[in-house]
């Protein structure tokens, strides 16, 4: 199977601003699926760094896959919106050395058919105490999670 970028919620994006929650990458609008992600089957939406998180001092990073009513997934706010999964706040340091590196594989959620859905899926990150000085993210849903292949753009 092959997905393209509407499966695709972030691509690059930057995770470096200070402390504090928005929404990270775009949404995917749920309305033509009626909600039910996968139509019967598992689908999974996978959080991977693209490029090495480093703080400028210890911090934390969290995800929160949320679904809302409205595009903006509730400005950015997790309580506006229905959560489905949340990460462990992960500690964030100085080096490029740990914890998240490029290529690591922050999350590989299991979404549920059927679920309970709002109209918009996406993800909100939140940054605790420190800024985050260089990182970036991909997110993105696929049926196996552990066979994906990433593919250059226009690959004939």
């Amino acid at each position: 199977m092959i997905l393209d970028e509407r499966a695709e919620i972030a691509h690059s994006a930057s995770l470096v601003a200070g402390a504090g929650a928005a929404v990270l990458g775009d949404v995917i609008d749920l309305s033509a699926t009626p909600y039910d992600v996968g139509v019967g089957e598992d689908i999974w939406l996978v959080i991977r760094t693209d490029l090495s998180v480093i703080a400028g001092a210890a911090g934390t990073l969290q995800f929160h896959v949320v679904s809302d009513a409205l595009d903006t997934l509730g400005g950015g706010v997790v309580a506006n919106c229905t959560t489905h999964f949340a990460t462990a706040a992960l500690v964030t340091n100085t080096t490029a050395a740990f914890p998240l590196r490029t290529g690591d594989i922050v999350a590989a959620i299991k979404l549920p058919a059927g679920g309970n859905y709002e109209r918009y899926l996406g993800v909100i990150r939140t940054i605790g105490t420190a800024s985050i000085t260089a990182g970036q993210a991909d997110v993105f849903i696929t049926r196996d999670y552990a066979r994906w292949i990433a593919l250059a753009d226009a690959v004939q």
